[in-house]
């Protein structure tokens, strides 16, 4: 973007900064929840759809089979945080589709309480010839959420849906279906995500629901548990989970306007999404609870994913998400089977294809430090071995169907940021695959390179900032020492929250007060990549421990230099700047066809104290009136 259009982006000043100490309340922003303890052709007349409840195969039902599951936890449970009373008003909580594929997607809806509810579908907003499937029950059993599969759709289509609960009506919802996989299209979607209810409503969202899309990724953290500004108390149970998710599309008490863009984004767009550490967390009250941020831990002779804390807090997501409710079965692997399936593959079109990881439900539990020696073990796994060998396998397919993009959704970032003795913070932590499961993010970027699959893009969020950049590997995966190396032109797009705790990266010796947004960055930038002496006097940085400085070099196969444009940056310079961004809420917009990738991101300045929102209607007001801007862009060329 250039200069001219940014002057009112760049002249906001930073209140804080994280060298002189944290935000009052803002969360770190590279720690977002603290290491555990020690529109084409019409459909055929013939299109058919098949209903079912919510949770027709509910995580608790996936489980059950596990007999140990239900002793892990043998200890009183957690006395419950109060929870608020779910709106009466008829489809308080709009509508939602998922899922998507060329033929098929998830709609969903909630009644306030029992009720028969009926879909109604059609490729037209008059709803003329609609497909209307048998009528659903919304029970209790399943908090009144009901999801209907509607399938035998066409490819590429544009369709309207709604419900209806006797003489209620819901909003009208929009959703396309993917490309046929050998359809030639050019796709459009965008992704972000970590929602924390303290900076609820999430204005950035009234600028991304006006973005002309083909699906909206909610890539993980949709969520957060706390239940004050603290963030010291929690909710820990089914009931308490599922509040959350309501709580997220429901107006701020203070608020005058009584937005909830979170409702719009949900209705508007076809979704997908992940869930990340805040849809698992930890439990406040009992600090004996399993570690639930990480399903394949172990915890009282069985793993984490198969204990009742855990699996209430799935099916809360599974019950409140357009998602398919899928099981994991035949692998032989203890870990794995009779666990929810949220990983898959989704075909769009020739030129793109979707594969969307699980990145939480097997992990070995979290490691308190990244410099911890056993995070570069070979035996811990992030995805599981199922996963992987499923994970590699897509790869390969892809490639030998020539589609040109590969995108790949992990919840946590795979790039590498550096730990404390690299960089003077643990910018990785314990919760990154550089931090954690160093040998398994080794063997992944090596199958790329050694198999020659190209354009290979890596998405996430979860650390609250911007951040692009190539992906380089250790040669040798179980030997840390051996030498780094490039996974062809495979790179990550790192960006968000909606609205949580930002800030300057947690940990980083930084100054920037003072500065304005884009010449903090500079600063953070070229302290990190190790420019310039942090604020102790040191060169403590990328360089210096001999890792891939952030952003994309000029010499990045593919990289079209005439199409950088960042704020703050000289056109046509290619340096660190174009490629990150700190102190904002952001969504990045990606369009692909066969001759190129093009990369928006899009934001507005952050708030750091989210506690003025609550009690200050001026506060409240201007912050509802922020609108985003274009921070950065450039393409890329597929090899």
């Amino acid at each position: 973007m250039k200069a001219s259009r940014s002057a009112a982006f760049l002249t906001i000043i930073l209140l804080a900064a994280c060298g002189s100490g944290p935000a009052p309340v803002a969360a770190p922003a590279s720690a977002s929840q603290p290491a555990p303890p020690s529109t084409s052709a019409a459909p055929s007349a013939s299109a058919a759809v098949s209903a079912k409840p919510t949770a027709a195969v509910s995580p608790s039902a996936a489980a059950s089979a596990a007999p140990s599951a239900a002793n892990a936890s043998a200890k009183p449970a957690a006395s419950p945080t109060p929870v608020p009373p779910a709106s009466t008003a008829p489809f308080a909580y709009g509508v939602a589709a998922g899922g998507m594929t060329a033929d098929s997607a998830v709609l969903w809806t909630r009644t306030p309480g029992p009720a028969s509810v009926q879909a109604e579908l059609a490729a037209n907003a008059a709803f003329s010839n609609p497909i209307t499937p048998a009528a659903v029950q919304a029970t209790k059993d399943h908090d009144f959420t009901v999801k209907v599969v509607a399938d035998h759709l066409q490819p590429g289509t544009t369709y309207y849906y709604r419900f209806r609960a006797g003489s209620d009506v819901s909003p009208t919802g929009t959703f396309k279906t993917a490309y046929a996989p050998n359809q030639d299209a050019k796709v459009t979607m965008a992704f972000s995500g970590d929602a924390d209810w303290k900076w609820k409503p999430y204005p950035l969202l009234k600028s991304l629901i006006k973005e002309k899309l083909d699906y909206f990724f909610f890539l993980g953290d949709l969520l957060y548990e706390t239940t004050n500004l603290q963030g010291t108390t929690s909710v820990e149970d089914l009931d308490g989970y599922r509040f959350k998710y309501r709580e997220n599309r429901e107006p701020r008490a203070n608020s005058a306007s009584k937005m909830t863009p979170m409702l719009d984004l949900y209705r508007d767009f076809g979704m997908y999404s992940v869930f990340d550490n805040h849809e698992t967390g930890y439990s406040a009250a009992d600090k004996t609870a399993p570690p639930y941020n990480e399903g394949g831990a172990q915890a009282g002779g069985t793993f984490v994913n198969q204990t009742p804390g855990w699996r209430a807090r799935v099916q809360a997501y599974s019950e409140y998400q357009p998602v398919q409710d899928d099981v994991v079965s035949g692998t032989g692997d203890s870990r794995s089977d009779k666990t929810p399936r949220f990983y898959q593959a989704i075909p769009w079109g020739a030129n793109a294809e979707l594969m969307i990881l699980d990145d939480r439900s097997y992990r070995d539990a979290r490691l308190a430090k990244s410099d911890d020696p056993a995070a570069k073990s070979c035996q811990r796994t992030m995805l599981g071995a199922p996963q992987l060998q499923w994970f590699e396998q897509e790869l390969q397919g892809a490639k030998s169907r020539n589609v040109t993009w590969k995108i790949v959704v992990v919840s946590s970032p795979i790039q590498q940021l550096g730990t404390a003795s690299q960089v003077g913070g643990d910018l990785d932590s314990g919760k990154s695959w550089a931090g954690g499961y160093v040998c398994e993010r080794n063997k992944i970027l090596k199958f790329i390179d050694d198999n020659s699959i190209d354009n290979v893009v890596f998405l996430t969020t979860d650390n609250h900032y911007t951040v692009i950049n190539n992906l380089k590997y250790n040669s040798v995966p179980d030997d840390p020492s051996s030498p780094l190396k490039s996974a062809r032109n495979a790179f990550e797009i790192l960006t968000g929250p909606m609205g949580a705790g930002a800030g300057n990266p947690s940990g980083l010796k930084v100054d920037t007060k003072g500065l304005s947004i884009r010449e903090a960055d500079r600063r953070i930038l070229d302290v990190w990549n190790g420019d310039t002496p942090d604020t102790s006097g040191q060169m403590h940085g990328l360089k210096q421990a001999g890792l891939d400085p952030i952003g994309l070099e000029a010499s990045f196969p593919g990289l079209v230099k005439e199409s950088i444009h960042a704020t703050g940056v000289q056109p046509g310079v290619v340096q660190p700047l174009d490629f990150a961004s700190f102190n904002t809420y952001s969504y990045a917009v990606l369009t692909l066809d066969k001759s190129a990738m093009t990369v928006q991101v899009k934001g507005l300045p952050y708030v750091a104290d989210p506690a003025p929102l609550a009690s200050d209607a001026a506060a409240e007001q201007e912050y509802e009136s922020r609108d985003a801007q274009e921070i950065l862009s450039f393409q890329v060329k597929p090899q």
